[in-house]
């Protein structure tokens, strides 16, 4: 007797914790720039943040890059730039303190506020170059960019400890002339970024030293583990119906773990078919299990979908496109379609469509332009988001959430909640309402959901061990519970 009390005391427990239950929290911070800042990175641990502007406040530097730092937990901003300078800044530690970069055009790394160029190899004295990912290990500082000569011939280099890294010796890889017979302009391949640990990068052709359309199926990224003295590299490369694969435009993006790829590609027809145009593809790739997806048409506007950044978790975020112009309104991916990140930033506690509509935009006519924008970056674990309203307008915002997007499923928006109306009956293998519904979720008595299906003729047919269950009930904006016990 003294034990079916305790179970009836615990679900009565889960029941009022349901009831109870309030939206997971987040914070939106809105943080305004009025020098066409844009944010380009975001700290492992989404506490910092960097990117540039074409303004700093000194009318003798317009049109000039300026780099800047934002606390993500105050929204401050600090400029990362002096008089009569110019610098941009690509990635940050996760103390705020080391940031990677260029300045005056030369690969750079900021410390302290100061900035520091780090060496060129040979025969580089009069390029140019930047750091694009940069990490510690080992109280090692290690620190891999792109260095160029000209337009036409470029390098990836790894620094450690501000000094050029000899024991990663980088090659290029020459595939294109295999493949195809065409004179290629230029083999400059990129670095686009680096796992937490060191060990896996993410590299592709810059698309802009492309030719527009070639024959064949041309693999155009692969991710490098490890150095070039010891390495596997795995290929991405895909085709896609009656398309090929030809170059990634602006974003290919590696999770911290260096799990995770995702990007955003153009495709050409092949040699012998017509088509309207040349699609954009976006797509996630799962590197340790090799697992390619590309994702078709936002269904709601008819526009392709490009991935812009992805987490530790293989979730990506992805935004509105129209070819090559970014039109805004981001969107996530769950339960086989996109839904607008918007709707989901609703259901946090702490975010309300006023704040979202301060991110103020210039509305493009016939586009699905939305106030924020574009999600630049994520945090590792996916639960701090920074991104821009519109491209380079400065119209930059924070969301700090309790929860990732993709997790908000979890929770319960029970606003507009009855608990009267409507009560659920087990018996013999069947959960019975006592009134209309369209759908229940049956949890256990642990909390964890173990069913949920939508509701026909008030009954539903539910194979439950036996115990005690609460069953959410769910009935247009109404949401009620009740327990069953089975045995």
């Amino acid at each position: 007797m003294k034990k079916i009390t305790t179970l009836l005391c615990i679900a009565l427990c889960i029941i009022s914790t349901l009831n109870a239950q309030t939206k997971p929290k987040g914070v939106f911070m809105n943080l305004y720039a009025e020098d066409m800042a844009q944010p380009n990175a975001i700290s492992e641990n989404g506490k910092w943040a960097v990117g540039s502007s074409f303004w700093s406040g000194n009318e003798n530097q317009v049109g000039t890059i300026n780099a800047s730092k934002w606390n993500l937990e105050t929204g401050e901003r600090i400029y990362l730039v002096k008089e009569n300078e110019f610098s941009d800044a690509l990635c940050i530690t996760n103390d705020g303190t080391l940031i990677g970069g260029s300045y005056l055009g030369q690969p750079a790394y900021n410390l302290n506020g100061e900035w520091h160029v780090l060496p060129m190899p040979r025969g580089y004295t009069e390029g140019s170059g930047d750091v694009v990912a940069l990490t510690i290990v080992n109280n090692d500082t290690i620190m891999i960019g792109n260095i160029f000569a000209g337009m036409e011939s470029g390098k990836i280099i790894r620094w450690k400890n501000s000094k050029i890294d000899n024991e990663f010796e980088y090659r290029q890889h020459t595939r294109w002339k295999e493949i195809s017979d065409m004179e290629i302009l230029a083999e400059m391949e990129k670095v686009r970024g680096m796992s937490i640990d060191a060990e896996r990068y993410l590299i592709s052709l810059d698309h802009n030293l492309m030719p527009t359309a070639m024959g064949g199926n041309m693999p155009t990224t692969y991710v490098q583990i490890g150095s070039d003295k010891n390495y596997d590299v795995t290929i991405i490369d895909r085709e896609f119906d009656i398309y090929d694969l030809v170059s990634f435009v602006e974003e290919a993006t590696m999770s911290f773990n260096g799990k995770h790829v995702c990007g955003r590609i153009h495709a050409v027809p092949r040699d012998g078919y017509e088509a309207p145009e040349a699609p954009s593809i976006s797509f996630t790739y799962d590197v340790d299990k090799d697992e390619f997806v590309h994702y078709g048409d936002i269904k709601e506007t008819g526009r392709y979908a490009g991935a812009s950044c992805i987490d530790n978790n293989g979730h990506a975020f992805f935004k509105s496109i129209d070819g090559n112009t970014p039109l805004g309104k981001p969107y996530i991916y769950q339960n086989n379609e996109f839904i607008e990140l918007e709707k989901i930033l609703l259901k946090y506690e702490g975010i309300t469509e006023a704040q979202i509509d301060a991110i103020i935009t210039d509305e493009v006519e016939g586009s699905d332009e939305d106030d924020l924008g574009i999600v630049w970056a994520v945090s590792a674990d996916g639960k701090t988001l920074i991104g821009a309203g519109g491209a380079l307008k400065g119209h930059i915002w924070c969301a700090k959430l309790e929860c990732s997007p993709y997790d908000v499923d979890a929770y319960t928006n029970v606003e507009n909640v009855t608990y009267d109306n409507i009560a659920a009956y087990y018996a013999n293998g069947m959960i019975t309402l006592s009134n209309n519904a369209d759908m229940i979720e049956v949890y256990s008595i642990t909390g964890a959901k173990v069913m949920s299906q939508v509701v026909e003729n008030n009954s539903i047919k539910a194979n439950l061990r036996n115990g005690i269950y609460v069953v959410k009930i769910y009935n247009g904006n109404d949401i009620a519970t009740s327990k069953i016990i089975v045995k």
